[in-house]
C-alpha cells in the first residue's frame, strides 16, 4: 500500500511539472520577464549595450541571442517583437 502512495505522489509531482512547463511561454525580447515586450525591455538592453560576458555592465538577460555580447542584434530582436504580449 505504501508503494502505491509513493507512486501516486511521484505521478502528481510529474504532472505538476509538466503543467508548469506547458503554461510557460517565452516571448523573445521580454528581457525583464513581465510578459510583454516594451520600452522597459529596450531600456534594459540599452543599459547593457556594448558589454560582454565578464564585463561589469553585462546582463545575461539583455543578451537576447546569448552570444556573449549585448549589441545591436539583441536590440533588434527586442524591437522586432515590440508590443507582443504573452
Amino acid at each position: 500500500m505504501r508503494k502505491l502512495g509513493v507512486f501516486f505522489f511521484a505521478l502528481a509531482l510529474s504532472m505538476l511539472a509538466v503543467s508548469m512547463c506547458a503554461t510557460y511561454a517565452e516571448i523573445i525580447g521580454d528581457v525583464n520577464g513581465d510578459g510583454k515586450v516594451d520600452i522597459k525591455d529596450m531600456a534594459v538592453v540599452a543599459q547593457a549595450f556594448g558589454s560582454y560576458t565578464g564585463h561589469p555592465k553585462y546582463n545575461p538577460a539583455a543578451d537576447v541571442n546569448q552570444d556573449g555580447w549585448v549589441d545591436i542584434r539583441d536590440l533588434a530582436m527586442v524591437a522586432k517583437n515590440f508590443g507582443h504580449t504573452g
